[in-house]
């Protein structure tokens, strides 16, 4: 009843770098259901030793030792086999799980790497009503609901590995929007879980498919004027 019951808790890292970037996913929850429920009281906290209690965000190797259920589940670093990389296997990565185990009163935000945690955090703010339609703050719809409940048993990796929405943004004409800034639109794919952390450059794969073609057939690809 606009009360924070649980905290958000995640597990110190050597990597100052994966440190900092988790901590921000940490606050990004953080704002987002302090905004939803209407208070202030949810917080960050990061526990060296035992079992995380309340909210947990972490990724593969995190809380050892602790029983938190998913050390040892994910494997984002399998993606060869036989000395080649399976081009399947990239959504590995992206990997996550949102769990609230039966009998308890916590929430498990899991993900195979960085950037599976930041996805499995949208995920469920998704989950609760939380939209961003459009690049900009004014596209963001944050519901009300002072008495928030969890019931998440969600185990996803993305369909495909790299995947974008555009749009041209010379008719983007909203009020105070810059095209140089790109802060803005930069959050509307994190927010949208389209920062995928595995890039494809349609453009050089279809002029390999030319050059291809065009030596089986030993002649100029037609191409359309």
């Amino acid at each position: 009843n606009g009360s924070a019951l649980l905290g958000i808790v995640i597990a110190p890292h050597a990597d100052a770098n994966v440190h900092g970037e988790i901590l921000s996913i940490a606050n990004d929850l953080k704002d987002k259901l302090n905004a939803i429920v209407g208070t202030t009281g949810f917080t960050v906290v990061t526990q060296p030793t035992g079992a995380p209690s309340g909210i947990s965000l972490g990724i593969h190797g995190d809380f050892p030792g602790s029983g938190w259920p998913y050390q040892g589940f994910f494997r984002p670093q399998d993606l060869y086999v036989g000395g080649a990389i399976r081009p399947e296997r990239l959504s590995l990565q992206e990997e996550y799980v949102l769990r609230t185990p039966e009998g308890s009163n916590r929430v498990i935000v899991a993900g195979a790497s960085v950037d599976g945690l930041r996805h499995a955090v949208w995920d469920l703010l998704k989950r609760v009503g939380y939209r961003h339609y459009f690049q900009t703050s004014k596209w963001e719809v944050i519901p009300s609901q002072p008495s928030l409940a969890l019931n998440l048993a969600i185990h996803e990796k993305p369909a495909f590995a790299a995947r974008m929405v555009s749009f041209d943004q010379t008719y983007w004409n909203e009020p105070g929007y810059q095209l140089t800034d790109t802060a803005e639109a930069d959050a509307w794919l994190k927010h949208n879980r389209l920062n995928n952390a595995n890039t494809l450059t349609p453009t050089t794969t279809y002029g390999q498919v030319i050059r291809n073609w065009e030596r089986q057939y030993a002649r100029p690809f037609p191409l359309a004027l």
